[in-house]
Protein backbone atom coordinates (compact mmCIF):
# COMPACT_ATOMS: atom_id res chain seq x y z
CA UNK A 1 0.00 0.00 0.00
CA UNK A 2 1.45 3.66 -1.14
CA UNK A 3 1.34 5.81 1.37
CA UNK A 4 -0.93 9.14 1.40
CA UNK A 5 0.04 11.67 -1.76
CA UNK A 6 2.52 9.07 -3.45
CA UNK A 7 2.45 8.30 -6.97
CA UNK A 8 4.64 5.66 -8.99
CA UNK A 9 6.37 6.88 -12.00
CA UNK A 10 9.12 5.12 -13.72
CA UNK A 11 9.88 2.78 -11.03
CA UNK A 12 10.07 6.10 -8.43
CA UNK A 13 8.34 7.41 -5.62
CA UNK A 14 7.16 11.40 -6.37
CA UNK A 15 5.96 13.01 -3.26
CA UNK A 16 3.45 15.34 -3.95
CA UNK A 17 5.06 17.73 -1.21
CA UNK A 18 8.06 17.86 -3.35
CA UNK A 19 6.38 19.28 -6.40
CA UNK A 20 6.83 22.75 -7.67
CA UNK A 21 4.30 25.12 -8.33
CA UNK A 22 5.91 25.09 -12.36
CA UNK A 23 5.71 20.60 -12.14
CA UNK A 24 1.83 20.71 -10.57
CA UNK A 25 0.61 23.33 -13.48
CA UNK A 26 2.56 21.51 -16.13
CA UNK A 27 -0.15 19.53 -16.22
CA UNK A 28 -4.51 19.89 -16.89
CA UNK A 29 -6.72 19.40 -14.15
CA UNK A 30 -9.36 16.64 -14.46
CA UNK A 31 -11.56 17.87 -11.63
CA UNK A 32 -12.25 21.53 -12.86
CA UNK A 33 -10.85 21.17 -16.37
CA UNK A 34 -8.35 23.99 -15.89
CA UNK A 35 -5.86 24.27 -19.01
CA UNK A 36 -2.16 24.00 -18.10
CA UNK A 37 -0.84 26.90 -16.48
CA UNK A 38 -4.11 28.15 -15.14
CA UNK A 39 -5.12 27.52 -11.59
CA UNK A 40 -8.05 25.19 -10.34
CA UNK A 41 -11.13 26.98 -9.20
CA UNK A 42 -14.16 25.90 -7.34
CA UNK A 43 -16.63 24.16 -9.63
CA UNK A 44 -19.56 25.67 -7.65
CA UNK A 45 -18.80 29.73 -7.83
CA UNK A 46 -15.83 29.84 -10.36
CA UNK A 47 -13.66 31.01 -7.67
CA UNK A 48 -9.80 30.58 -7.98
CA UNK A 49 -8.82 27.83 -5.74
CA UNK A 50 -5.37 28.20 -3.10
CA UNK A 51 -4.44 24.66 -3.78
CA UNK A 52 -4.74 22.60 -6.42
CA UNK A 53 -7.33 19.55 -6.74
CA UNK A 54 -6.11 16.72 -5.52
CA UNK A 55 -6.06 15.09 -8.89
CA UNK A 56 -4.15 17.32 -10.28
CA UNK A 57 -1.45 16.89 -8.15
CA UNK A 58 -1.18 13.27 -8.68
CA UNK A 59 -1.26 13.50 -12.61
CA UNK A 60 1.59 15.98 -11.67
CA UNK A 61 3.39 13.47 -9.94
CA UNK A 62 3.17 10.54 -12.17
CA UNK A 63 3.82 12.48 -14.93
CA UNK A 64 7.32 14.23 -13.20
CA UNK A 65 9.84 11.41 -14.51
CA UNK A 66 8.16 9.88 -17.53
CA UNK A 67 10.04 12.22 -20.23
CA UNK A 68 13.60 11.96 -18.56
CA UNK A 69 13.56 8.17 -17.51
CA UNK A 70 12.89 7.23 -21.22
CA UNK A 71 16.07 5.06 -22.79
CA UNK A 72 16.36 4.80 -26.46
CA UNK A 73 15.15 0.84 -27.64
CA UNK A 74 18.39 -1.06 -28.64
CA UNK A 75 18.14 -4.83 -29.64
CA UNK A 76 14.71 -4.95 -29.48
CA UNK A 77 14.55 -7.87 -32.54
CA UNK A 78 14.99 -11.52 -30.85
CA UNK A 79 18.64 -13.53 -31.58
CA UNK A 80 16.47 -15.24 -34.54
CA UNK A 81 16.02 -12.10 -36.75
CA UNK A 82 19.37 -11.26 -36.14
CA UNK A 83 22.02 -13.19 -38.42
Amino acid sequence: MKPYGTQKANGLDVEITDLTAVQTLSVPCPTCAAAPRERCCEIANGAFRQDAHFARLLSAAGQGTSSRQHEPATNVLPDVYQR
